[in-house]
């Protein structure tokens, strides 16, 4: 996304003699910074309400519009709405239709930019959703406000949190369907055949905490590795680690679940569809000495290299 020149400078010019007027003596530079950040926010709700209502009178000017159940939908009035983005909470103005066949109420604008009257807006959601799942949500929640400005309720945290860990699910349902689908790979295989390169998979187990008992949840991580140049040497686990200090991860993708064995291999093998792995030309898999793990990867790829990580092994 780009903005030109002319109009940053504007705004800066702006932005510098207000926070001149309000902070004429600041004590430190962080009182500027929390300042202008502060005016940052207040400057993008009121330029996202201004947005969005001038998006809704470009729309077409319709008395009448056709509705889903095949009736007409009535203009009533330009309506209020409150939707919570990563500016704070934005009130804005939108025409409102009503069906009187399914009795449904219709704001076009909200439609077209998947915006819903008092809940949190994609973007905001997205945010909440990264710091959901890195801690716990009260925590979550103090950072969120430390970042934002603004405070977001543990609630709210805890639900977009909980949304997207469902759009996840069933996308890997999805996923476990179409691996299944012998003349989806066909077609794969027809498309792409042989893949050059290299492509790595880790699987783990970890035990986490679920309601009372501690259950083990298992991961799956597929990756390349790429060649770096280290201007410094790298510790691991505070300990000089060999080769892997040249070596770098990169276009890494995780999957996980608390599931059985039997039952994440489905997962393990839908995901590895999706990274194509059953196509490349190598396969290596580098994991700990668990049983479960060598036997799975036994299972649905017997000719991939196997490697016990170096750090699990010299424990032993």
């Amino acid at each position: 996304m780009e903005f030109s020149t002319k109009v940053v400078k504007k705004m800066a010019a702006i932005m510098a003699e207000e926070m001149g007027e309000v902070l004429p003596a600041a004590k430190d530079i962080r009182e500027v910074e929390l300042g202008m950040r502060e005016l940052l926010r207040k400057v993008g709700a009121e330029a996202l309400r201004r947005y969005l209502e001038q998006a809704d009178e470009a729309e077409p000017q319709e008395k009448k519009k056709e509705c889903e159940c095949q009736g007409k939908q009535e203009y009533l009035f330009r309506r209020e709405a409150v939707i919570l983005s990563v500016f704070g909470r934005v009130s804005y103005k939108r025409r409102y239709y009503v069906c009187r066949d399914c009795d449904s109420g219709h704001c076009p604008l909200d439609k077209r930019l998947h915006l819903a009257a008092g809940e949190v807006t994609a973007g905001l959601a997205e945010l909440l959703a990264l710091a959901g799942v890195e801690t716990a949500f009260a925590e979550s929640s103090r950072f969120i406000e430390r970042f934002l400005l603004f405070r977001i309720s543990d609630n709210t945290l805890r639900k977009e949190t909980e949304r997207f860990g469902e759009l996840q699910k069933a996308r890997e349902e999805g996923w476990k369907r179409q691996s299944q689908d012998e003349t989806w790979l066909q077609e794969r295989l027809q498309q792409y055949g042989k893949l050059p390169g290299r492509l790595y998979g880790s699987i783990d187990g970890v035990m986490a905490p679920c309601k009372g008992e501690w259950r083990e949840m298992k991961n799956i991580a597929w990756y390349r590795v790429e060649p770096r140049r280290s201007y410094e040497p790298r510790r691991h686990h505070a300990s000089q680690v060999g080769e892997q200090n040249d070596l770098q991860a990169q276009e890494i993708t995780y999957h996980c679940d608390i599931q059985s064995p039997e039952q994440f291999s489905a997962l393990f093998w839908a995901t590895a569809c999706q990274r194509k792995a059953d196509l490349h030309q190598e396969l290596v898999f580098v994991c700990d000495g668990a049983i479960w793990i060598w036997k799975l990867i036994e299972r649905h790829f017997p000719h991939a290299v196997q490697i016990v990580d170096w750090y699990h092994a010299s424990e032993y």
